[in-house]
Formats: C-alpha cells, sequence, structure tokens
C-alpha cells in the first residue's frame, strides 16, 4: 500500500485580448487568473502488486484570483469554483530493470467523476460523464 500527494502551484502570464482578465487552461481544466496562479492537488491511495499498481485518485484544483480578475464593480462572477474530482487509477509496468537507457515502461489509465465543477455536474454535461487520461511513461539512465 502507498499513499502520495503531489500539490502544484501554476503561475500564468499569457498575452490576452485587450480587455480580458481569464482564460481556460486545459491541461487542469480551469478558468485561470492571467498573471495569477492555480492550485491543484493529486492524492491517491494505491495497492501495489508487482508490475500492477491500483489506486484511487482525488484531484482538487482552482483558481485564486484577485480583485482585478472581475469585471468592474463585481466581486465575484462565478469564474470557477474549486473542482474536485474522484475516481480509479491503474498502470501497468511492462519491464524494470535499473541501469538502461529506456527501462519502466508504464501505461497508466486514470477516469475520475466530477463532483464540483462549473460545467461538468448535471447542468450542462451529464456528471455520468467521466474525465479520462492515457498516458505511457517510462525512465532511463542516459
Amino acid at each position: 500500500m502507498a499513499v502520495r500527494t503531489n500539490p502544484r502551484l501554476f503561475h500564468f502570464n499569457m498575452r490576452l485580448r485587450e480587455g480580458d482578465r481569464v482564460f481556460y487552461e486545459p491541461v487542469v481544466d480551469v478558468v485561470a487568473p492571467n498573471g495569477g496562479w492555480v492550485a491543484t492537488n493529486d492524492a491517491d491511495v494505491l495497492y501495489l502488486a508487482g508490475r500492477l499498481t491500483l489506486g484511487l485518485r482525488y484531484t482538487a484544483t482552482g483558481g485564486l484570483y484577485r480583485p482585478q480578475d472581475y469585471p468592474a464593480g463585481e466581486s465575484d462572477t462565478g469564474l470557477n469554483p474549486t473542482i474536485h474530482r474522484v475516481g480509479p487509477m491503474i498502470s501497468y509496468t511492462f519491464h524494470d530493470e535499473p541501469d538502461r537507457l529506456f527501462n519502466a515502461p508504464t501505461l497508466v489509465l486514470i477516469s475520475q467523476w466530477f463532483l464540483s465543477h462549473r460545467y461538468r455536474t448535471g447542468v450542462e454535461v451529464s456528471q455520468a460523464m467521466p474525465w479520462v487520461a492515457i498516458a505511457f511513461q517510462f525512465k532511463g539512465i542516459p
């Protein structure tokens, strides 16, 4: 068994159209404040079974908005509340031989359902529609 957490903080400084204060950032799926910060964290509970890893992932993401990120005279436009999602993950490592240039090739599948999201909890998009990520990773020593 293993428990891990991966907190991250992103700062964005983009060239936007005149008057725009925020933009959609697809990697973390949030409306981000330009010149501001976005915080996200992935927390995992994992069962390690040799080459196979099974687990549950919880993700929380939110923009850290400043007064200048809102239109004049408004204090909150509901830009994007904190996003919460949870779901299973599975990974399989094909081989793990240290000191190789191409080592530990691993296929990862994560599927999560939104618990809280401005657009993905049943109004515009069905809450039954999961967020899905498929990844291939490896490590090595040059």
